[in-house]
């Protein structure tokens, strides 16, 4: 999934960032809602580096600045829900103002809303 920003500047995070996702649950397990990536409850998913060609992101942890822009662009319905999560401090990330999107270097889900 494509990341799109208006300004390309990178940002390091000064202190843990509170963010949402849609995830997909099956029993104990979590996974991103659009690509199945299998998330654990508390645990720092990998670091991995952003990759960015002019203005678009194309790799990354996708995730909502708060719950308002998470309802704006998604209906949850069971299997889905949000989960609230935070970029570690430390990791790097970009934002998407106009979506109320981050895309990250690391993630971390803390609690299944």
């Amino acid at each position: 999934m494509c990341f799109i920003v208006s300004i390309k500047i990178e940002y390091t995070a000064d202190k843990d960032i509170v963010c949402y996702k849609i995830v997909r649950l099956e029993g104990k397990k979590i996974f991103s809602a659009y690509r199945g990536s299998l998330y654990y409850l508390n645990k720092k998913r990998r670091t991995i580096k952003l990759s960015n060609d002019f203005y678009v992101i194309h790799k990354g942890y996708h995730s909502y600045i708060n719950l308002h822009h998470l309802n704006l662009h998604h209906r949850v319905n069971d299997p889905y829900t949000m989960v609230e999560c935070i970029i570690p401090k430390g990791s790097k990330y970009y934002i998407n103002e106009s979506e109320g999107e981050y895309v990250s270097s690391s993630i971390i889900i803390t609690e299944i809303l």
